[in-house]
């Protein structure tokens, strides 16, 4: 019997790949839909499963030479398409049942889905009519935008995949089929579970197929990579048109491609249907584009998964003040040097200082061309907007940096708060910033919450001997509430994006770190302040602290912080304000920095006697030209309480000349007086006499006026006295 049923599969198949010339009278598109990347990105049917698209090649593309699905009069199927989503998408398939070389009778028409702007997958049940012609058949699949397309009618924004499906009656033996017929799962976190992958697995002839066994073969990995979750009590008879389901997901335990298979394996001579399975095993906060020497870039996030790598970045975001603006709310202040605000680029010829360049993928490059599409060029690149599947990217632009390769649009001037696009050149950095853009939606206007904020920082300095460092920060305090909840609700993935560099048309000089298309290491750039720092070294992306903290003892507040390597690092401004307040911060203290190091070094600094109430901190660094490089700010707020006893302190300096410290603390509001006295019980100054709030207080005094000698102060209260004594030595 399993002979007969491989025989009849096979002469099945064979007519399939010959179906061409039978098809002259189907309305063959011309002119086909205009499309500039692949939108169909997977059609599964039956047994049969597409994803091989690469590219919507003249918006029309014609499988039925490759790729045919199996059917049997009567019985169910289900039609499942994904998508590269727009906002209005439609989705249509035709199936020519009668064999009559059209797609117009009644029964063959099936709207999938429409309108939509998610990726789906859009499925539709499809039950084979028992009239249909057995032998092949052809299957048309349309998207098409803003319309629901019908069979013949061409042209607009769209594609069109067409199949070849063949129509059996259910006579003869049992023909096995599995859909989908092999199991890719991308990229998934090491330590993460990825969704489970359904699989099909069906009688798509006659007879009865008997499954007795379902098992993960590892090709060179360990096979607990994959977990089958299997259900059935074996073995399982499928008569003509029955079906089982089982399911993998992939658990990666380490980084790296893992492959290995699903085996079916049925009763009639014991053989084995190999499902290939695949994924990747990611870090997505740390590591390195593979590549060596000047090809070589290591990256790191600022979030804590990012912990174990040997240097990270801290998200600091630039100050843009004394920026060259390029384009404000709609209207340019340096005119384009090609196309237009929506898709166009600024060519910045020189702008570092003079001996100065920039060293990406091992060339020294002068020169800047900021594109409005999320594109840092270091060549001219094409204006128009055009996001290629993944890098490198053919045509597009060559060496350059892709910090948000997407549809932007600065042409819109109904922002919330503004929207502006400028750069700014310090000592040692180039700044360029994207601030409040929203992502193309078509008209004149967006939605006021629909922006996005991010900014790049690179390196430059006098004849680099390395790959410049780099750093992409995702503000999300800077994005809009529109474009939050799109990017946490069903990710970025429902807009075309690239993040990632490219040094030319080469894949080893290229390091991608998302992609819409599921390529690259799939990191995240937002849900909190993020930076991202790509480097020739994993010591030295651009660091630093891996810990600040805060310790109060009673009204003093002591602050530590680690850095796990610097880079010409002169000093830390350490800054203080008042919390939920408008006050300005305040700088209280500074600390040597370590220069030039490549270990860890840990700084401590105690700011002291306060009054009471709750304080912020903040880190200021500082290199040897003055230029501060970063900012750091204390995860929490600082409360100095209040006391609860009445107390002095010994005055400090202690012998002084002329002036000294004197602090005392108060529990209860009251009365309260300071003063000092002689050794004769004599008066010589009043320092306070007034009624005090609960707290630490703090007060200088000043005895330029004195001789000098023993002195007494006392700090008298409502029920008690305190008496402490203190010598001038003049």
């Amino acid at each position: 019997m399993k002979l007969i049923s491989t025989v009849v599969f096979s002469v099945l198949f064979l007519l399939s790949l010959n179906v061409k010339d039978s098809y002259s009278q189907y309305c063959i598109p011309d002119p086909a839909p205009n499309c500039n990347f692949e939108l169909i990105s997977e059609v599964s049917f039956s047994n049969m499963t597409n994803t091989s698209g690469l590219t919507c090649v003249g918006g029309y593309q014609d499988y039925t030479g490759t790729h045919n699905a199996n059917v049997i009069k009567g019985a169910p199927y289900n039609l499942s398409v994904t998508i590269d989503p727009d906002a209005n998408d439609y989705i249509v398939a035709f199936i020519d049942w009668n064999g009559d070389g059209d797609f117009d009778d009644g029964d063959e028409t099936y709207p999938v889905a429409g309108p939509v702007g998610d990726p789906g997958p859009h499925t539709i049940s499809i039950t084979v009519p028992m009239t249909a012609n057995t032998g092949v058949t052809r299957m048309r699949v349309y998207l098409r935008w803003a319309a629901a397309p019908t069979p013949c009618i061409t042209g607009g924004y769209g594609e069109i995949e067409d199949y070849a499906v063949t129509v059996s009656g259910g006579g003869g033996g049992p023909i096995f089929g599995v859909t989908p017929s092999t199991g890719s799962f991308g990229y998934t976190v090491v330590g993460d579970t990825s969704s489970a992958i359904p699989f099909k697995i069906g009688n798509y002839g006659g007879g009865t197929l008997n499954i007795t066994n379902t098992s993960i073969n590892a090709i060179f990995d360990d096979p607990s990579q994959f977990i089958l979750t299997d259900t059935n009590t074996y073995p399982v008879a499928l008569t003509s048109g029955q079906f089982m389901y089982v399911s993998v997901a992939f658990a990666p335990s380490s980084v790296g491609l893992k492959e290995a298979n699903l085996t079916i394996t049925d009763d009639l001579s014991d053989v084995a249907h190999n499902v290939p399975l695949s994924g990747n095993g990611i870090q997505p906060n740390f590591g390195s584009n593979g590549q060596s020497g000047n090809n070589l870039y290591y990256f790191a996030n600022s979030l804590s998964g990012a912990n174990g790598a040997p240097s990270y970045p801290t998200f600091a975001w630039r100050d843009t003040s004394g920026s060259t603006i390029l384009v404000q709310n709609g209207v340019a202040f340096v005119a384009p040097s090609a196309g237009t605000l929506d898709d166009g680029r600024w060519d910045i010829l020189a702008p570092l200082p003079a001996g100065n360049s920039i060293m990406f993928f091992g060339t020294n490059y002068t020169d800047i061309y900021i594109n409005t599409n999320g594109v840092i060029g270091f060549a001219p690149t094409t204006a128009p907007f055009t996001v290629a599947l993944s890098l490198p990217a053919a045509g597009g632009p060559s060496a350059a940096i892709y910090p948000l390769w997407m549809d932007l649009n600065f042409n819109y001037n109904n922002i919330t708060g503004g929207t502006t696009l400028s750069y700014k050149v310090t000592a040692d950095e180039l700044i360029i910033t994207y601030n409040r853009v929203s992502p193309y939606v078509g008209g004149t206007s967006t939605t006021p919450d629909l922006y996005v904020s991010f900014q790049v920082v690179i390196s430059h300095s006098n004849s680099p001997s390395q790959n410049s460092m780099i750093v992409l920060q995702y503000n999300w305090d800077e994005t809009g509430i529109d474009f939050q909840n799109d990017y946490t609700s069903t990710g970025l993935s429902t807009r075309a994006h690239i993040i990632g560099l490219q040094g030319a048309n080469d894949a080893a000089q290229t390091f991608t770190y998302r992609n819409r298309h599921n390529t690259g290491f799939q990191g995240p750039i937002f849900g909190s302040n993020l930076a991202m720092g790509m480097g020739p070294d994993a010591n030295s992306l651009p660091v630093d602290l891996i810990a600040f903290n805060s310790n109060v003892d009673r009204n003093n507040v002591k602050l530590t912080w680690t850095t796990s390597w610097e880079e010409n690092n002169a000093r830390f401004d350490i800054q203080r304000k008042v919390a939920n307040t408008s006050s300005q911060w305040v700088t209280v203290g500074t600390v040597a920095g370590s220069g030039t190091v490549y270990e860890q070094r840990n700084y401590t600094f105690t700011d002291k006697n306060l009054v009471s109430g709750i304080y912020e901190y903040r880190l200021l660094q500082f290199d040897y030209d003055g230029n501060m490089n970063a900012d750091f700010n204390l995860s929490n707020t600082v409360e100095i309480g209040v006391p609860s006893e009445f107390a002095l302190s010994q005055n400090y300096p202690n012998p002084f000349n002329p002036t000294t410290k004197i602090d005392f603390q108060v529990p209860v509001e009251g009365l309260v007086k300071l003063n000092i006295v002689d050794i004769t019980g004599r008066e010589v100054a009043t320092l306070v006499n007034e009624s005090l709030t609960p707290g630490y207080y703090s007060y200088d005094f000043n005895a330029s006026n004195l001789s000098s000698g023993v002195y007494f102060y006392r700090l008298v209260s409502k029920s008690s006295v305190i008496t402490k004594r203190m010598m001038l030595v003049k």
